[in-house]
Parts: C-alpha cells; sequence; structure tokens
C-alpha cells in the first residue's frame, strides 16, 4: 500500500491500542428535516475581501449575522453585511494562528483559536476570542511560548493541548491533552473546562502509544457519542481512520478510513477533521493529503465529455455511523468543501474542478438532500473555502446563510438560501436575477 511520508515531524510508526467494541445507543432524530428541494439561492453580496489565498481567512457565525476576519495579524469582527465592529491584536501576543482550527461557539460569541502546532511545532495553548467584548485570553497557559523545536531553553511546555471544540451549546470547551515528553508516546486524555477556564476536569482518556496522533473531536447532537481521528505517520496503520466511541470514552468503533482506489493501487489517508451532521447520523471527514501530495488531483475523460477531475481523489468522506458505509460528496464531480445543513442530514458543498466547462453542471456551489443523493447546482462559480488552506469546513448557519471564498476575483461572497426566486452569478461576479 502507498504510503506518503510524514508531514508532522515527530510522528513515529505506532499501533493504536484501542480496547472494546459495542453497539451505539442512537441519537435522537430532528423533526421536519430542511427540505433542500426547495431552496435557491436569492440572494449574494460580495465583500471587497480576500478570504481564502495568503494569511486570510473567513468563519462565518453559526447565527450567520456575523463573520470573524483575519489577515494574519488582526481578528476582526464584521456583520454579515461587512460593517466592522471590532478588532483583537493578533501581534501583541505574537499569536501565529493555524487558521484550519478555528470554531464558533454556537451562541456565535466565543472563538476557539489554535496555535500553528501541527505543522510549525508552536506551543499549543488554547486561546478563547470573545468576539463581543473584544477580549482574547489564553486558557491552557503553561507558562512556555515558542517553537518546540526551536526550543533551547529549559523551560519546556507542561501539555501539548488539542482538538478545541464547543459543547454543550458553547458553555464548555472539550479538547485533547499529551503530557510533553520527549522519549515516551503518551495516552490522549480528554478534558473539559468552562469557556472561561475554570472547572478543568478530565472526561475519558483514548489508549495510543504514538503522540499526538488523535487531535480532532466533535460531539455528536445528542451528546451520546464522540467522533475523532486517528493520525499516524505510518499511513498502512490498520487503525487509521475516523472513530466513534460511546459518551464515556469506552467501547471505541471503527467508522471508516478515507481511501482512494485506482488501478492496482490503494492509498490511504488520514482525516483533517470529524462533524457529525445535525441529526447524528453521519460523520463528514476530510483528508487532504491526498490532494496536496498530488495536486492537480487525478483525472478522468468519460466518454463523449470534457476531462474533469476525479471525484474519489475529493478530500471529503461521509459515513454512516451505524453501519460505516462511504459516500462521496459527490459522486460526479470533484467535491473540496461541504456544510451540513443545520437540522437533518442534508449538505451544500462546492465543486472546484478548473477542467470542467460549459454545461449545466460544472464548478459552484451544490445542494444535496442527504448522503448519497445527487447534488444540485443553485450557484455556478469558481469558489473557495475561506480559509488560508482551505481545509476548513464550510458553514451552512441557521437563517441560512453560507460564506464562500472567491479567487479570482478576491471576494468574500455572501449567500442566502431561500425558497424565493433563484439567483444567478455571472462571469464578472455580478448578481442577475433569473428565472426559476
Amino acid at each position: 500500500m502507498h504510503q506518503f511520508r510524514q508531514w508532522i515531524v515527530g510522528l513515529g510508526i505506532a499501533a493504536l491500542l484501542l480496547s472494546g467494541c459495542g453497539d451505539d445507543e442512537k441519537d435522537e432524530e430532528q423533526t421536519k428535516p430542511l427540505d433542500v428541494s426547495k431552496l435557491n439561492v436569492i440572494s449574494i453580496q460580495e465583500l471587497d475581501m480576500l478570504a481564502g489565498p495568503g494569511r486570510t481567512s473567513a468563519y462565518l457565525a453559526p447565527d450567520g449575522e456575523s463573520f470573524a476576519y483575519v489577515d494574519g495579524t488582526a481578528l476582526c469582527l464584521y456583520t454579515i453585511s461587512g460593517e466592522q465592529q471590532r478588532c483583537i491584536d493578533l501581534e501583541e501576543p505574537n499569536l501565529h494562528l493555524d487558521n484550519e482550527l478555528t470554531f464558533w461557539s454556537p451562541d456565535s460569541r466565543h472563538l476557539i483559536l489554535a496555535t500553528d502546532f501541527l505543522r510549525q511545532y508552536r506551543d499549543p495553548d488554547i486561546w478563547v476570542a470573545d468576539m463581543r467584548m473584544g477580549t482574547l485570553t489564553n486558557l491552557t497557559d503553561d507558562n512556555f511560548e515558542g517553537s518546540l523545536l526551536l526550543n533551547d531553553e529549559e523551560v519546556e511546555p507542561g501539555f501539548i493541548d488539542l482538538g478545541a471544540r464547543f459543547i454543550n451549546e458553547g458553555q464548555r470547551l472539550v479538547f485533547v491533552r499529551y503530557p510533553y515528553n520527549r522519549e515516551q508516546s503518551q495516552t490522549a486524555t480528554i478534558m473539559s473546562m468552562k469557556v472561561d477556564g475554570s472547572d478543568l476536569k478530565e472526561i475519558g482518556k483514548i489508549q495510543t502509544d504514538q503522540r499526538y496522533s488523535i487531535f480532532a473531536l466533535d460531539q455528536s447532537p445528542a451528546r451520546k457519542q464522540w467522533a475523532y481521528n486517528y493520525f499516524p505517520g505510518d499511513l498502512d496503520d490498520p487503525n487509521i481512520g475516523t472513530w466513534v466511541t460511546d459518551a464515556q470514552f469506552e467501547h471505541p468503533r471503527k467508522v471508516g478510513v478515507f481511501d482512494y482506489r485506482r488501478d492496482d493501487e490503494t492509498i490511504t489517508a488520514p482525516a483533517w477533521w470529524v462533524e457529525f451532521s445535525a441529526d447524528g447520523q453521519y460523520l463528514m471527514s476530510y483528508s487532504d493529503q491526498l490532494f496536496i501530495q498530488s495536486y492537480p488531483p487525478p483525472t478522468i475523460t468519460p466518454e463523449g465529455e470534457y476531462p474533469r477531475f476525479d471525484p474519489k481523489a475529493s478530500p471529503l468522506r461521509i459515513f454512516n455511523v451505524k453501519d460505516g458505509q462511504s459516500f462521496l460528496a459527490d459522486e460526479t464531480y470533484f467535491a473540496r468543501s461541504a456544510a451540513w445543513a443545520p437540522d437533518g442530514h442534508a449538505y451544500a458543498y462546492i465543486v472546484t474542478d478548473q477542467l470542467l466547462q460549459g454545461g449545466q453542471d460544472g464548478p459552484g456551489l451544490y445542494l444535496s438532500a442527504g448522503p448519497g443523493e445527487p447534488g444540485r447546482l443553485v450557484l455556478p462559480g469558481m469558489f473557495l473555502p475561506p480559509t488560508s488552506m482551505n481545509r476548513q469546513p464550510l458553514t451552512w448557519a441557521s437563517n441560512n446563510t453560507i460564506l464562500l471564498g472567491s479567487f479570482p476575483p478576491e471576494k468574500t461572497i455572501i449567500v442566502q438560501l431561500g425558497e424565493g426566486a433563484s439567483i444567478a452569478f455571472t462571469a464578472d461576479a455580478t448578481a442577475t436575477q433569473a428565472a426559476e
């Protein structure tokens, strides 16, 4: 089986020691899930803000009323119409962010910020920004700053804290903690604390003998399950993939793995993030290992059609939590990023394929009623996930707003979905009314 070179310095070859296996309690299903067949793009707003390339990133709040914007030196809050509210200086604390691990709280007030540990080995404390007050707080300060790779001082970090996410409607955070140890691999300890950093406590353990191999978490909407990644250095490790476990972190079970099969070759890649659908029935995972290593992605040329990127090389995989059935976001086109709907298990996704030409379908924003259901193009255009490395999932806000990056032209695109007449997005990035 083909192996990629390790991309995280210090990750060695190890096996995951996970004990037990069992059936999971079913998450409660939402009633009256969103009917995406009735949704169109009813309005578009363009902002002259670059979101995606370089050090720029935009993060839509869950309520769709505002978004956060990072340009490398400052974190700013904007209304959805593009009016700047307040900014937080990132230079004074010398905070080097990993822009792919920034998450809003469900109440659209706080942001989790993560330092660039996974690529640059910078001290991975957990920072929280209160966007209403304009304050920035280090919740896990261990009196160490800087890079672990360049550290010549006697002071060493006490802990490596990774994968922070909000839980309990944003009242608490959960994260993975590893004791810092140069010689030994450690068990991943799952910690929880209030959003102000108080009431820190251990809530579970995941057994692994490889440091830092688990760094992505998500809690199911009904709070009965957890999902996490296992990201080893050895891509032949049979435990690589996306896992679920119960509320007590007992009885872990592997759900699926990203793999790409072509001819006689099978490429396996680990997940960068995992995310439950709103009804808890499905997990979406993302791995751009294949995409980055082989860009541009592998192509196919269907008979009588234009060449296009192979949809099986898409970094997205969706798994049925109950039985592990695997789905592509789109069976026909190369999907680059996606967002679960605010309820049910519908999702929006973007097709980013420069090879596609003409025709009714092609690059743009699509909606799908659920895994295995065909997508419907609702907004043609070449869009990007609006973060620096395009790794973070899109956000489908509760008011049916979606934020996209566009390059070129260098814009931030605010898309409003609804049941009205559809809007066409023309080549010169202007919005025009179109017949349904």
